[in-house]
């Protein structure tokens, strides 16, 4: 399968809500896999003003996965890809999928969804973007009676660490390469072997490119301790590490729609990882 395959027609979402706050992570069972084994994985929904810490390492079990939004799911490692487009979900638990794993280092899984076109009040837009893209507050959200349209974007990345028994201590080209996403938070270091309090550069993209003088979200998902962190006119940005457990990164870029389509273009991007408590060497 190629990139260049996958549809882009948008899906509508007719009801008002507030979906377009709703930000998806991929969530893994588990961020130890022997090698060889396949790993179940569910997708976290959360809405911004609902955020409150809970164990990653069990995935939801209310909503199904997305299937028919699911364009493109990869799982990348130990010198292979898998490529699936819209993977169905595990019969016995519909919030999962099952996805292979490679033998080395680690797993980047990814997905790329269908964009929707989402309608969110005024309000609860400009109160979305002061907590999640604050270099948007100057965007002028028009006051319409039946809600703004936002076509929105998700891409979602999770990394796995391959317990083989040999480069559990060894960082992996895999967790610092491009992904080839639509939007992506791009890790310069392998978070997976970083030791506690270590400092983790990144470089932001939208809509692919990269994107300079925003900012990105990092939260800690066991104490919920969630921090605004700002990239330079460079394109660099960085988070510390400052604690053990599952951390989630975000990055939001907005833009204006260039057809009648949506009022907006909201491009979306997550990152799940795990840091140990401690690194073997």
């Amino acid at each position: 399968m190629t990139r260049g395959a996958l549809a882009v027609t948008a899906v509508m979402v007719s009801a008002m809500s507030c979906a377009a706050q709703d930000v998806w992570f991929l969530s893994p069972v588990s961020f130890g896999v022997k090698p060889g084994e396949r790993l179940e994985v569910a997708v976290v929904r959360e809405r911004v003003e609902e955020r409150v810490g809970d164990a990653a390492d069990v995935p939801p079990d209310a909503a199904a996965f997305p299937t028919e939004l699911a364009d493109w799911v990869f799982v990348r490692g130990g010198g292979e890809q898998w490529n699936l487009h819209h993977p169905d979900p595990i019969e016995a638990a519909p919030a999962r999928i099952e996805l292979p794993m490679p033998t080395v280092g680690v797993a980047m899984i990814g997905m790329d969804c269908a964009p929707t076109v989402e309608t969110v009040s005024p309000a609860r837009l400009r109160a979305f973007i002061a907590e999640q893209a604050p270099r948007f507050t100057d965007l002028r959200i028009p006051e319409a009676a039946g809600g703004v349209r936002v076509r929105v974007h998700r891409s979602a990345k999770a990394l796995v660490r391959l317990a083989d028994g040999r480069t559990e201590g060894m960082a992996s080209p895999v967790a610092t390469s491009k992904a080839g996403q639509r939007s992506e938070i791009r890790l310069n270091v392998d978070p997976t072997v970083s030791a506690v309090g270590s400092e983790v550069p990144v470089r932001l993209y939208a809509n692919w490119k990269s994107r300079m003088g925003v900012t990105f979200t990092a939260t800690h998902v066991g104490s919920g301790e969630s921090r605004t962190i700002d990239v330079n006119e460079y394109g660099n940005g960085s988070v510390v590490l400052d604690a053990p457990g599952v951390w989630r990164l975000e990055f939001h870029y907005f833009e204006t729609a260039d057809d009648d389509e949506a009022d907006f273009d909201l491009y979306s991007a997550t990152l799940t990882f795990k840091v140990a408590e401690e690194v073997e060497r």
